[in-house]
């Protein structure tokens, strides 16, 4: 530890050190954009080693953070009902604040062992922190802090009150005159949207007496509309909007909040910052927020809730479902919206969609749950005409966010930039007249990872899609399909029967032990490999033949008995309809 350090926590370069006479220690890849590489590459840098690069741990870490959760669910519980002079169940308050404590927790866990890991191994002389107020980085609701929690000022600040709460007093203060605001962005008010807010107050009059209330399904809305009639309902179509709320951060009642014993160093911070980061939906803005519902959705007693999205970030719902549940005893159901579920040896957001769910809609699996039917797919099916002449094969790349927020058996964080050397290897590997006919698909959701300015520097010649186009009308026209992220992309192609070769790194992609044997078919026919060169290989070996691999019987039967398992596709309107009778069924007796 002799050499001596500047410490820099995030890719906001006021934060950055200005003379060379000191080393920059980043505290990871996060801090290094690509797009700003000019401005870095000729600096002495040395990069704080990510700590969940040894899964053990992170598996370990993952173990704790589940206890912590449901400790800190329980107390805020406490908390919130005496904030808000109520008394509802633990379960209520797990469906409205579930997915924030999860994320916060992990997200500050996080960054918690990055700081630690810098302290205890480097020798840091000095830091740079960009001052803030309480409020100003303060989430209005779960949409504003799945926004805030990817921004480099949000995580900045996260960072330097780490650092002053472990006494570290190497620091430099920069005041800005004019802070960065970050907000949800507003819905543009367009012909379409305008008709969809028509749609939704013209249904939701009529539909007060219904049993059975459907949002945000992946079914199309004429399905939705078909499902409505068929169980002789007044049909009710909803569509989310931007959730707004007046009341203001009130520092001083919120650090009256007691919530719990801390039993480390970790938890003390934990204690200190959750006061201050609460969003404002769930403290100040609460009492806000039920009206709108109300007046939003106007079923008044549904039996049977349906949802696969907004069980998440929708705010309006949650607190509309949840009183439903708790107060009715409406069965909540949530639909499987992607892929790894069933497959993955840990997700926390599986993890709550099953604990809030009475009855979980999977794409195939059920993994011992007695509350999951393995229902099938319920998104649009692929058209695929296996007689077109598609020439491209579809290279389909993946992200994830620079800053962790969940725990998932997948990479996280700088972890991507493994995966994406995976799907760089995997194109040189390509034969000259396989890689011409290569069209690599950007992942829509970018997180300054900046893909397609790190593909063309490497492949200058290479076809770019840009992932504008539906996942769907991109298979429609696909020779072959490759994917190198256990994800929801492979599997669409292989329930479209479209000829599909998967590949990744199973250090990243740890599966639990009912998918092994299922991947193992797979493997063993030749769609899924264990490394980019074996995938490459197989691909220029079949390339003049695709469809003759494609259709041989032991490929046929792998992908028969994988997507009866994973993602079925033989389900219709009228098998929801006679669930969805019994269900209700089940409620009246």
């Amino acid at each position: 530890m002799s050499n001596k350090f500047f410490l820099v926590t995030t890719a906001l370069h006021e934060s950055w050190q200005k003379s060379s006479d000191v080393p920059i220690l980043l505290l990871g890849e996060w801090c290094r954009l690509f797009s700003k590489k000019k401005e870095w590459q000729n600096c002495n840098i040395t990069v704080v080693p990510y700590h969940w690069d040894n899964r053990r741990k992170l598996y370990k870490d993952l173990i704790y953070i589940n206890k912590l959760y449901q400790k800190l669910l329980s107390h805020l519980t406490i908390f919130l009902n005496k904030y808000h002079s109520t008394q509802h169940q633990m379960e209520y308050w797990r469906i409205i604040i579930g997915p924030w404590l999860s994320a916060f927790i992990v997200s500050l866990y996080d960054k918690w062992e990055s700081i630690n890991y810098a302290l205890n191994n480097f020798n840091i002389e000095e830091t740079l922190i960009i001052e803030s107020e309480n409020s100003e980085y303060v989430p209005v609701c779960m949409k504003h802090f799945d926004i805030l929690s990817k921004s480099d000022y949000w995580n900045h600040s996260i960072f330097s009150e780490i650092l002053i709460f472990l006494g570290f007093n190497k620091i430099n203060k920069l005041k800005v005159n004019k802070p960065r605001k970050i907000s949800v962005q507003e819905k543009r008010e367009t012909p379409k949207n305008k008709l969809k807010n028509m749609i939704s107050k013209a249904t939701s009059l009529f539909s007060r007496k219904n049993d059975y209330f459907f949002i945000d399904t992946f079914l199309k809305p004429l399905d939705v509309l078909k499902l409505y009639l068929k169980l002789r309902q007044v049909p009710n179509l909803h569509w989310n909007n931007n959730l707004r709320i007046r009341s203001q951060f009130d520092c001083q009642k919120r650090l009256k909040i007691k919530s719990f014993n801390p039993q480390n160093k970790f938890e003390e911070f934990l204690k200190k910052i959750i006061p201050l980061q609460l969003p404002i939906a769930y403290c100040e803005g609460f009492k806000e927020i039920y009206p709108i519902a109300e007046k939003k959705y106007r079923t008044k007693s549904p039996k049977v809730i349906w949802t696969s999205n907004s069980f998440s970030d929708d705010d309006v719902f949650k607190v509309w479902v949840a009183e439903k549940v708790e107060k009715n005893n409406s069965i909540l159901v949530i639909g499987q919206h992607g892929g790894h579920y069933g497959q993955g040896l840990f997700s926390l957001t599986e993890d709550h969609e099953l604990k809030i769910s009475a009855l979980y809609l999977s794409w195939g699996w059920t993994l011992g749950h007695n509350n999951v039917i393995p229902f099938g797919r319920l998104k649009r099916k692929v058209c695929y005409d296996n007689s077109s002449n598609a020439l491209k094969m579809v290279l389909s790349l993946s992200g994830t966010p620079r800053y962790v927020e969940g725990i998932i058996s997948a990479p996280l964080s700088s972890q991507w930039l493994i995966y994406y050397k995976w799907q760089e290897k995997f194109y040189e590997c390509l034969e000259n007249q396989v890689s011409k006919a290569t069209v690599v698909r950007l992942y829509p959701n970018d997180y300054d990872w900046y893909q397609k300015k790190r593909w063309v520097k490497s492949f200058p010649d290479a076809i770019i899609d840009n992932g504008n186009e539906s996942l769907e009308d991109c298979l429609e026209t696909t020779k072959l399909f490759v994917s190198g992220w256990n994800s929801t992309t492979y599997l669409e192609s292989l329930a479209a029967n479209i000829p599909t070769v998967i590949f990744w790194d199973e250090e990243y992609f740890e599966m639990n032990s009912d998918a092994s044997s299922f991947f193992s078919l797979l493997e063993e026919a030749g769609i899924y490999h264990k490394t980019p060169e074996s995938a490459a290989a197989h691909v220029n070996s079949i390339w003049n033949d695709i469809d003759g691999w494609w259709q041989s019987n032991q490929v046929v039967n792998a992908r028969k008995i994988f997507t009866n398992q994973y993602i079925k596709t033989n389900n219709t309107i009228d098998d929801l309809k006679n669930l969805f009778i019994e269900l209700c069924k089940t409620k009246s007796s």
